[in-house]
């Protein structure tokens, strides 16, 4: 593990990134004592999202498809946008 002040961290923070990826831990003092230590995430950039296609296998949709709220609004008045001079429908107010 490699000890550092605030000032010396500050100072070579982009070199002591690069040993925190290369898998060492730098503990960082102030006066002696620690205060916080660097480690590496454990979490590969090129990992975390391997594809869109995993991604949106992780998003489940909830409540009524998209389609039938806009076609529903559009009978209900709720098209009405505020300077159009419709009225907004009363359940839309009080949500």
């Amino acid at each position: 593990m490699i000890k550092t002040g605030i000032k010396e961290a500050r100072q070579n923070f982009t070199a002591l990134l690069t040993k925190v990826q290369k898998g060492e831990e730098v503990l960082i003092t102030k006066r002696g004592e620690p205060i916080a230590k660097l480690s590496a995430s454990g979490i590969s950039s090129k990992a975390a999202l391997k594809s869109h296609k995993t991604l949106r296998e992780t998003i489940t949709a909830t409540g009524k498809p998209l389609s039938k709220v806009v076609s529903e609004s559009g009978r209900n008045g709720f098209n009405a946008g505020p300077f159009c001079g419709h009225k907004l429908p009363r359940e839309v107010l009080l949500s």
